[in-house]
């Protein structure tokens, strides 16, 4: 996600061991600083010239990592997380940093394998159960994934990231009131973060309030502007907030909470009709019905065309 330094080393001879020490702390002192306040370039440059006088420090390379994973350098982080164990192999923290890198880079398998690592490193280690968690989510095993944040949150219940992870697969599996529950506390824990008006946005969009998700999802931009994930989202959600597109949007939520989906509501209408001509059932509302119910098939083919047309008229703001 101009520069002020801490000199690294001096002419007058205290670039000793413990001189190289201290400026690191500094370096890594004010890298973080830097990080948490979105200035990740200034955050890179602070590491990279700490490396340039200390390139054995492991610490460095892990901060190294941490800043190209927000700044979403997949290549970069994963070097960074890989020097930093070569230096230290016990590193939970490095190898679920490395996970994250891995895994974003589509290198899956060896993603699990590095967040394994870490488990066997440290078996209470909080941010390992979850990033495995994560991983699975992005596989899709939801369950499982669920059975980890709750061991996650178990260790560490004052994790923003995990209750905002929990938010959006509680959303997914449809349970509004967990979701709900969740996406608070990781707004709670973390008010300032995008990522947890991001997951509330998540929440609002599955639970069919577009308008208050696309409100959730500004906060989220106006915090992190330049994230592409976040912009992609707000593009979907804003095309379910078009006049034209808001049916579309409704319909595929009732969709989605039906039991058989599209299947059932076919059956339901092919019954509603075989019902009607075979008893001659004379209704005003059931001709209404079911002619509406054949607009709607037909307006559900265009709607995607006709919103992408309506967009280009009126683009996203």
């Amino acid at each position: 996600m101009s520069l002020v330094k801490a000199p690294l080393m001096h002419d007058d001879g205290s670039n000793s061991p413990e001189a190289e020490t201290n400026a690191a702390d500094r370096a890594l002192t004010l890298a973080e600083a830097y990080l948490e306040s979105g200035r990740t370039e200034l955050a890179g440059r602070e590491i990279h010239s700490a490396l340039g006088a200390r390139p054995f420090d492991e610490r460095l390379h892990f901060m190294a990592g941490r800043i190209a994973l927000v700044r979403e350098e997949w290549d970069e982080a994963c070097k960074a997380f890989e020097q930093s164990l070569e230096l230290d192999p016990e590193q939970p923290g490095a190898n679920c940093g490395l996970a994250l890198a891995l895994m974003n880079a589509g290198r899956r398998t060896e993603a699990e394998q590095a967040v394994l690592r870490a488990l066997q490193l440290n078996a209470e280690f909080a941010w390992g159960y979850e990033v495995y968690a994560r991983l699975l989510y992005e596989t899709g095993h939801l369950k499982k994934a669920r059975k980890l944040l709750a061991k996650s949150l178990e260790l560490e219940p004052d994790s923003a990231s995990a209750h905002q992870l929990l938010s959006v697969i509680e959303a997914e599996r449809q349970d509004s009131e967990a979701a709900k529950r969740h996406a608070d506390l990781g707004l709670a824990h973390a008010p300032d973060e995008a990522s947890s008006h991001a997951a509330e946005a998540v929440r609002l969009y599955a639970a069919g309030h577009p308008f208050r998700a696309r409100a959730a999802i500004r906060e989220a931009l106006r915090i992190e502007p330049d994230s592409a994930p976040l912009r992609e989202f707000y593009a979907d959600v804003d095309r379910s907030c078009r006049w034209i597109y808001l049916p579309m949007y409704y319909w595929s939520w009732l969709v989605a909470r039906t039991p058989g989906g599209r299947v059932t509501i076919w059956f339901a209408f092919a019954a509603l009709y075989v019902v009607r001509r075979v008893y001659k059932v004379e209704s005003l509302l059931l001709d209404f019905v079911v002619l509406g119910y054949v607009i709607l098939m037909l307006y559900t083919w265009v709607a995607d065309m006709l919103v992408a047309l309506w967009i280009r008229l009126r683009p996203a703001r």
